[in-house]
């Protein structure tokens, strides 16, 4: 192999390496059937089991979605821009948002933690009683590698605010909220059809 053909082979490779990482750090993960995606793997596979019961019945009793997602770096992203990319793309649909969810998210190379709070629930889970959680009940779990114990020492803490809070929360349930995504799906489908014959 000349010289030129080495050159145009290196330089492939460090064009392929660039383009590889550039698409790494566009790939932020959407809406799954799972309240914990943990895809650092930090959680045991037993407290995950217990986490999703815990937060399905949450959901279900309380009307509030709660999910915890662990992600191993933000690969040069920021913080604040990764978290609310992968919200939006965690969301039902864009056109109709319920604001009665919350979310951990642990990055763990930057060291980042985060509890998130959607304003249909701010009336309970305020701000001081996040960093309560985060400080008290987690953080210190974390600080010895105990990342499945610290978040459910943290989901625990704010389901308990929830079950002793007397404020009544509003906004739709998840199941409506569902039934009219289905509704304006098929809606949309049949005005593109109708519109395609006319056409």
């Amino acid at each position: 192999m000349n010289k030129k053909a080495l050159a145009a082979l290196a330089l492939f490779v460090m064009l392929f390496s660039v383009l590889g990482k550039a698409m790494a750090a566009e790939e932020i993960p959407g809406r799954t059937k799972n309240l914990v995606n943990d895809y650092a793997g930090i959680i045991d596979d037993d407290i995950k089991r217990r986490l999703e019961m815990e937060l399905g019945e949450f959901k279900r009793n309380k009307g509030v979605e709660l999910i915890v997602s662990t992600f191993v770096s933000l690969n040069g992203r920021d913080f604040e821009s990764f978290v609310s990319k992968y919200i939006v793309k965690w969301r039902l649909s864009p056109f109709i948002e319920n604001d009665k969810r919350m979310h951990i998210i642990i990055v763990l190379r930057e060291g980042k933690v985060r509890i998130g709070v959607g304003r249909g629930v701010e009336k309970i889970m305020k701000a001081d009683l996040t960093s309560s959680i985060l400080s008290k009940e987690m953080l210190p779990e974390f600080a010895m590698d105990l990342y499945g114990p610290g978040v459910e020492k943290g989901v625990g803490g704010i389901i308990k605010i929830f079950n002793e809070s007397k404020v009544r929360l509003y906004g739709l349930p998840f199941n409506l909220q569902n039934m009219l995504i289905a509704i304006f799906t098929v809606a949309s489908v049949i005005f593109i059809l109708i519109y395609k014959q006319k056409a």
